[in-house]
């Protein structure tokens, strides 16, 4: 039986629109009607996941920037993997020195060493690489509706600035194109104490080497006293991988990367079409 649904949200419970489904949403209600806990896991930070269901009718737990911290249905942190200041400052300043534009992701908000300007170009430039549309389009999505594109901050001195309490999430870089995520990662792979991944062919997210959200997902459902084979998960992409290698109960939507469908037990629509809906349906009678 299952207890718990965790599901990514970028190309999986939401599609193009940014939206849950009127048939999404109403399969998320069946099964929190009948007692299964429903988590929404990713890359996002907390503040960026909880206007995606607030004002829903739902509550929902959250695993945020791919697994440095979990939530439960009350915005309380069950349990937290956050990136070691050192590790972090050295990831920023590769990042800075080859010219990969990033966005820092704390517990104070978002910030960057870049100047704002060039990074938030340099951010919109990496969505239309990956997703299409036009510049105007993606620049006028995230002014709207990203609230680390809204409230980014500039740092001079991380070194200093890391001397006052914060807890540091993740460090997302960023381009048009993959060869400079290419040219970059060899020198993350050097940092003791960190994991990287690529949620996108030009992005790569940087985060302590345990936040990952299959790890933290085990982490709390043992503290909720729930078992790996009472868990559903559901993705598309890389950063979903850690959940499918640790849960039996996995399924991919249509859209999924080849690696995920490979691992996935189940297959399902896609992300367009209310896959997230007949994952649900189909395991939870």
């Amino acid at each position: 039986m299952i207890k718990l649904i965790a599901s990514d949200i970028d190309g999986t419970l939401v599609g193009k629109d940014h939206k849950i489904s009127p048939k999404n949403l109403e399969a998320i209600r069946y099964a929190i009607k009948k007692g299964v806990h429903f988590t929404i896991a990713s890359g996002r930070a907390y503040e960026d996941i909880t206007p995606v269901y607030k004002g829903l009718g739902i509550k929902c737990q959250v695993i945020a920037v791919n697994g440095a911290q979990y939530y439960d249905e009350f915005g309380q942190v069950i349990t937290s993997c956050l990136l070691d200041k050192e590790a972090c400052i050295q990831v920023c300043d590769i990042f800075k020195r080859e010219n990969l534009h990033f966005m820092l992701y704390t517990s104070k908000g978002v910030f960057t060493t870049m100047e704002i300007d060039r990074v938030k170009d340099a951010f919109i430039k990496r969505k239309v690489a990956q997703a299409g549309g036009t510049y105007e389009e993606a620049e006028r999505h995230f002014k709207m509706n990203y609230l680390p594109f809204q409230t980014m901050r500039y740092v001079e001195d991380l070194a200093e600035f890391l001397k006052d309490p914060i807890e540091i999430y993740k460090v997302e870089g960023f381009d048009e194109t993959k060869a400079k995520i290419d040219e970059v990662r060899p020198m993350i792979a050097k940092i003791e104490g960190v994991a990287y991944l690529s949620s996108f062919f030009n992005n790569m997210e940087v985060t302590n080497s345990g936040a990952q959200k299959g790890t933290i997902l085990m982490q709390a459902i043992q503290k909720m006293g729930i078992r790996p084979e009472e868990v559903m998960v559901i993705g598309d992409g890389a950063n979903d991988l850690s959940m499918f290698e640790l849960f039996e109960n996995s399924v991919a939507v249509a859209n999924a990367i080849d690696e995920i469908k490979e691992k996935a037990k189940y297959l399902v629509a896609s992300d367009e079409d209310d896959g997230v809906a007949e994952a649900i349906y189909k395991l939870i009678p």
